[in-house]
């Protein structure tokens, strides 16, 4: 999967009249100095790029002096992160059945091992924090979800849709309802694969020690970790997202794999 594009929240390319029309103007600066003083609630500050890109920041204190740091869209940060955390894992776990296989030495064998793993929890929790952000920022503001039965009728707000709502509910309801499009019913096999995906997600977030039959305590989660197909999933996902919303994740011209 090639290196994908940077991207941030709330930007927009201007046209090009809009660029030399904004070149024109001369910027005041005990005008711009009153304002950053006063620190409006409702300013939001934008940076102007080179090439045209108008893009939200938020404000930020430091030394007592006011910065203004672009907003990336956390979304494609985290796909972005398990990209690379993909060609580790993959080669750490090439290198861990080469040693076992190779009879390789001990130290050989311990290390690599400790790299695929650890590489493999990052990649399972990057990935699924881009889908999980990704989910909830479908949520208007202004949704409400309801959940009726026969006894009584739930409302949920967005903020208690995103702490109280199970993900395949959100997936398979919220989300379906919100856009008027549903990702499981028209692709209920790739649907299979980001369930099998969110029951590994869980396993390594919430890890628990089996002590019933074996010393191993963790020799399943491992198995698992090690039988896992990374990049089915991570193509999965990049499809459910763009699905959605179409291009968030898309491929960086610079034509670099990570």
């Amino acid at each position: 999967m090639k290196h994908i594009k940077k991207k941030f929240l709330l930007s927009l390319k201007l046209e090009k009249d809009a660029q030399e029309y904004l070149k024109t103007i001369e910027s005041d600066k005990k005008v711009i100095d009153n304002i950053v003083k006063q620190d409006f609630k409702d300013y939001v500050p934008h940076v102007i790029t080179e090439d045209g890109s108008f893009i939200q920041t938020f404000k930020y204190k430091r030394n007592n002096k006011t910065l203004f740091v672009p907003e990336p869209n956390p979304i494609v940060i985290y796909f972005s992160n398990s990209q690379v955390f993909l060609k580790s894992l993959n080669d750490s776990r090439d290198e861990l059945f080469g040693d076992l296989t190779k009879n390789n030495d001990v130290g050989n064998v311990l290390n690599s091992s400790y790299r695929f793993f650890g590489f493999a929890s990052n990649f399972v929790t990057s990935l699924f924090n881009a889908l999980e952000a990704f989910i909830n920022s479908q949520i208007p503001n202004d949704f409400e979800y309801k959940k009726v039965d026969k006894k009584s009728t739930e409302i949920f707000n967005k903020e208690q849709i995103q702490r109280y709502i199970q993900f395949d509910e959100k997936i398979k309801k919220v989300v379906p309802q919100i856009t008027n499009k549903s990702f499981h019913r028209h692709y209920s096999h790739k649907f299979e694969i980001l369930k099998k995906f969110k029951d590994l997600r869980d396993k390594v977030v919430h890890t628990k020690a089996d002590q019933k039959t074996t010393p191993n305590y963790y020799q399943n989660l491992f198995t698992e970790l090690l039988d896992f197909d990374y990049n089915q999933t991570i193509l999965t996902t990049k499809e459910y997202i763009n699905y959605y919303q179409e291009n968030l994740i898309e491929k960086c011209d610079c034509g670099q794999d990570y």
